[in-house]
């Protein structure tokens, strides 16, 4: 999906968008990026959370507990999905408002 055609993306999108379009990536496809890409900041906060913490001036780092950070990471990848259906969503919607006839994949 977008992964691999970031760069793209970037260097000529007139072409990569028009390749993304003629290339129908499937649902479980889609999905797979969308739930990797979402744990990234997951791991990341968990980890940075409990291991490292953080301070707020000269006083003492602050750190969570594992359970907590660990309830916090789930939450922030149910909510980043959440977040991605809903967008698409939108982006659906708005589409059948203007005329187009869009597909969800």
């Amino acid at each position: 999906m977008i992964l691999n055609h970031l760069w793209g993306i970037y260097a000529h999108p007139l072409e990569e968008w028009q390749t993304i379009d003629n290339r129908h990536e499937s649902l479980a496809y889609s999905l797979s990026h969308i739930m990797l890409i979402a744990l990234f900041p997951c791991v990341m906060g968990y980890y940075s959370s409990v291991y490292l913490g953080w301070s707020i001036g000269t006083g003492n780092p602050v750190f969570l507990t594992h359970e907590s950070a660990l309830f916090i990471a789930a939450a922030m990848y149910i909510a980043l999905i959440a977040g991605v259906f809903a967008l698409a969503y939108l982006a659906h919607w708005m589409a059948v408002t203007f005329g187009a006839e869009p597909t969800f994949t």
